[in-house]
């Protein structure tokens, strides 16, 4: 072997002095697994050739073989259908003396890319959340001090194929809500699925559905109907199919009542336009104020106003309340507190156009203010969207003389500073004395300001005698000649 090396090696290679070989590098077939240098005292000149052909041999084969390191053998899974979604254990035999292993898998037997890599010390380790439906090759190795052996052979196994998605889960809006927007944002639970069908419908049955396709857990359908009845439900497919439907549930929207009413006490009779004194002044209360007065059954008790510093013909008046009626037996069957704005618009306490959940009997509906007498529109009403304007004289209204005349226009009686739903100038529970004894009792001259049941004309002030004073119109609301004339709110 020496001869041969002697004979076939080049000049070139004799050279005790050279750098030897470096780590990969293949010298006459013999590859050197770590970077070899010959010692610098071994001098072209103190060796035969024969010689120094031999050590270099020696060398050589230390190079080769004295720090191998041995790749583990694979053990598990080799073979076998797994489900990815749970947690799939990999094993190796052990190699003595390896520091480390790194176990690779990959959708592709020629490794171009690995779907996971673990570096661990012991001989096992875990996967989870691979594919479905798909196969996967795996490989190890060790490292021993910072030597890395061959790749081991291959492994490889299945994935389940993906199923198909359960059905989802509803959450919103729930089921049997009233009073929906006619924006709804649907929203169910989380299911493995690419693409999810939403299907709204105003028919059980399913017929003429409004469809959606989206992904996720959320979607908005937009231009529903004000108070109608819908039915919803969600399916999602995969790869593995399509889920069942959801269960069905149902909502309805909410009615939109166009509302408008005029206030007889802060009413121009020449511009249209009632006065907001009040609001000037800082006196509309935040929270609502008839639950206070004892009206029971309020939908929005207590509700907040969040708008209010608004200027011009939008510029808030007062809190009214809106009564609901059975159509039939006069029964309250429900309450909302609202604003009216100075033009007599009717809005929502943040500024927005009336939407309520409507009850589902047919009602009449009346408007009521804390010092007005309030009144009740003679139609008929359902779910969906309600026109109601108290200031026309061709609304046609119930009772008599429901509402005083103002310019061409209705406008609820005022004057009931007892509101006890009857203007009273004089006797007993007459809403004349309470002005009096707000300012004081003695003194007719006297004011006083506040939020009150006596600010008659809703200016703000209290005022007994003089210009604008909270007197006098309840005197000209029963008929002015008659002190002992009674007049009541027309309401069942």
């Amino acid at each position: 072997m020496i001869s041969h090396m002697h004979t076939m090696l080049p000049k070139s290679r004799y050279r005790m002095d050279d750098a030897g070989m470096r780590e990969g590098e293949t010298i006459r077939g013999i590859t050197a697994a770590v970077a070899t240098r010959v010692p610098c005292c071994v001098l072209p000149n103190m060796f035969s050739l024969p010689l120094r052909s031999w050590a270099l041999g020696l060398l050589l084969l230390r190079a080769t073989s004295g720090s191998a390191v041995d790749a583990p053998t694979p053990l598990m899974p080799c073979g076998g259908v797994f489900d990815p979604t749970t947690f799939l254990g990999f094993a190796w035999s052990a190699v003595p003396g390896a520091d480390s292993y790194t176990m690779e898998v990959s959708m592709d037997p020629g490794f171009s890319f690995a779907d996971v890599s673990q570096t661990v010390t012991q001989t096992s380790t875990g996967v989870i959340g691979l594919f479905f439906s798909a196969t996967y090759y795996w490989r190890v190795r060790t490292t021993d001090g910072g030597v890395q052996s061959a790749w081991s052979a291959l492994c490889s196994f299945n994935t389940l194929n993906m199923p198909a998605p359960p059905a989802p889960e509803l959450y919103v809006p729930a089921d049997g809500t009233t009073g929906v927007l006619t924006s709804v944002t649907f929203q169910w639970g989380y299911i493995p699925a690419t693409a999810i069908e939403l299907q709204v419908s105003t028919d059980i049955n399913f017929t003429s559905p409004t469809i959606a396709y989206t992904q996720g857990q959320l979607h908005t359908v937009n231009g529903l109907l004000y108070g109608q009845a819908y039915y919803w439900r969600v399916r999602g497919s995969n790869l593995g199919g399509t889920s069942p439907w959801s269960v069905v549930w149902s909502f309805n929207t909410a009615t939109a009542v166009a509302l408008r009413v005029y206030l007889q006490g802060p009413l121009n009779s020449g511009t249209l336009l009632m006065n907001d004194g009040i609001r000037v002044a800082g006196l509309v209360p935040v929270v609502e104020p008839y639950t206070a007065l004892g009206y029971p059954g309020i939908a929005n008790a207590g509700i907040s106003r969040t708008v209010l510093p608004v200027a011009g013909n939008n510029a808030f008046v007062d809190w009214v309340l809106l009564e609901a009626r059975h159509s039939t037996t006069n029964a309250v069957v429900g309450r909302w507190a609202l604003l009216v704005q100075r033009d007599g618009d009717v809005m929502l306490p943040d500024g927005w156009p009336v939407t309520i959940a409507f009850p589902s009997v047919p009602v009449r509906l009346a408007v009521r203010h804390r010092n007005h007498l309030g009144a009740m529109c003679s139609t008929v009403f359902g779910p969906g969207t309600v026109p109601l304007d108290l200031t026309l004289t061709t609304t046609p209204m119930y009772g008599t003389d429901p509402t005083a005349a103002v310019g061409g226009v209705r406008a609820l009686w005022s004057g009931d500073a007892t509101g006890n739903g009857e203007l009273k100038y004089i006797g007993g529970g007459n809403d004349r004395d309470p002005i009096l004894v707000a300012i004081g009792g003695s003194t007719p001259t006297n004011t006083v300001n506040g939020y009150r049941l006596e600010d008659v004309n809703l200016d703000g002030t209290v005022k007994y005698t003089g210009a604008n004073n909270d007197r006098d119109p309840i005197l000209a609301n029963i008929g002015g000649s008659t002190p002992t004339a009674l007049r009541l709110a027309q309401l069942p």
